[in-house]
């Protein structure tokens, strides 16, 4: 779990145990082909509200979680 917030907080994704969510949109829309940004769009929207913890760890789980649950092909953490 804590994994997943440290490579959060080193991609600034994370601040304060709380997902910067436009990071992920902004970041698809600089750096990924047309065709996967509605699926990034889609899948945070969806996360946003199922990502539910306030602890760090456990957020940042349950966001790779809800990800992978989602879009697999989304899903770039080893």
């Amino acid at each position: 779990m804590c994994y997943m917030k440290c490579i959060m907080i080193a991609t600034k994704a994370m601040k304060n145990d709380v997902i910067l969510w436009d990071f992920f949109v902004k970041n698809a829309r600089m750096i990924l082909l047309e065709e996967y940004i509605p699926r990034v769009e889609s899948v945070v929207e969806t996360c946003k509200k199922e990502v539910t913890s306030t602890e760090g760890c456990e957020v940042a789980w349950q966001f790779g979680k809800c990800i992978y649950e989602n879009d697999k092909e989304l899903y770039l953490a080893p």
